[in-house]
């Protein structure tokens, strides 16, 4: 498998790391690579191989297969090569991408009748409040 878009990649992995917080040293002894890795990574200089983008998505918490999708979105595409640590940018694959728990609440919101998944938005409006 060829990844493409290996600048928008590295501006994606970067944004990740720095939302978790991790210096590429540890991200760099997680997935058993170097440092400079990580830094070629980051700036598009170089590819992860797929082995080294599971582990990264892993690491992250992000499905594999949505990072792959990223790569294919061109709406995304932009923004992340043009504004990699912008809020926008940050926030809008904060919802292209959701945590598995997520995905399994809006699994089970769909799966209720009409009648309990309004009673669901209304619980959660009472929360918000």
């Amino acid at each position: 498998m060829q990844i493409r878009h290996s600048k928008l990649l590295g501006a994606y992995l970067a944004m990740l790391r720095k939302a978790h917080n991790y210096p590429q040293e540890q991200v760099a002894h997680y997935i058993g690579v170097s440092r400079q890795s990580i830094g070629h990574y980051e700036k598009g200089i170089r590819t992860p191989s797929v082995t080294m983008l599971k582990k990264l998505s892993h690491l992250y918490q992000v499905p594999f297969e949505n990072m792959l999708d990223l790569m294919e979105d061109a709406d995304n595409a932009y923004l992340l090569a043009q504004y990699p640590e912008s809020a926008l940018v940050y926030e809008r694959c904060q919802m292209n991408y959701l945590k598995p728990a997520e995905e399994q609440l809006i699994r089970d919101y769909r799966s209720l009748p009409l009648k309990k998944q309004m009673q669901a938005k209304q619980y959660i409006e009472q929360l918000k409040s």
